[in-house]
C-alpha cells in the first residue's frame, strides 16, 4: 500500500496501491458515483466548447 488519501466528496479514507483503486472508489461508491459524474460531465462540455472554439 502507498497510503491512504481521503475522498473530498464522502470524506472516507481510501488505501492507495495504484490509482485503479481511487476510480473503483469513485464507480462504487453511492454517494461519490453520482457527484463524479457531474463533474467528469462538466469537464467533458468545457473541452468540448474549448475544441470548438480552436476548429473556428
Amino acid at each position: 500500500m502507498l497510503g491512504l488519501i481521503k475522498c473530498r466528496i464522502c470524506d472516507e479514507d481510501i488505501e492507495v496501491y495504484d490509482a485503479e483503486k481511487v476510480i473503483i472508489h469513485y464507480s462504487t461508491c453511492d454517494v461519490c458515483r453520482g457527484e463524479h459524474r457531474e463533474d467528469s460531465f462538466r469537464a467533458d462540455l468545457g473541452f468540448r466548447a474549448d475544441w470548438r472554439q480552436m476548429q473556428d
